[in-house]
């Protein structure tokens, strides 16, 4: 029986994926990643609490806290008590925090030239519409 149009497209999405995650530098596990996304969101949005964290990965409150220990334990981000609330908690990344996104970046970046090296600039233009449509339809 032949696989159904949406089972082909859920197959291939995993496919890249995987693709991409075996381009990497074997020394590069997806938690990096993982770790990379928690910082960018961080930087991106002042004020940032672990709650808005948990949301944004729509992971548990206590899942959050685990990867903040975490980062924090590593040096790449730390905890800053508001001056107005004590009971607010703010995350910052920290100056290691920040060039350890820089790298990861810079890894991700030549994984993904080679990825969509065979598209020209109208495929890639493409592919960016659709998947902007696909999560906005989640949103």
């Amino acid at each position: 029986m032949p696989k159904s149009l949406n089972s082909q497209l859920i197959s291939m999405m995993f496919a890249t994926k995987r693709a991409f995650l075996s381009s990497l530098p074997k020394d590069l596990s997806p938690m990096n990643f993982i770790q990379a996304e928690v910082m960018s969101f961080i930087l991106n949005n002042k004020k940032t609490l672990s709650k808005d964290l948990a949301e944004h990965l729509n992971i548990t409150p206590p899942s959050a806290t685990s990867l903040v220990d975490k980062l924090s334990k590593l040096g790449y981000i730390k905890r800053v008590p508001s001056k107005s609330d004590r009971r607010k908690v703010f995350l910052h990344v920290t100056p290691k925090g920040i060039v350890f996104i820089k790298e990861i970046y810079k890894i991700s970046q030549k994984s993904a030239e080679k990825m969509f090296d065979l598209l020209n600039e109208e495929d890639k233009k493409n592919l960016l519409k659709i998947y902007k449509k696909i999560l906005n339809n989640f949103s």
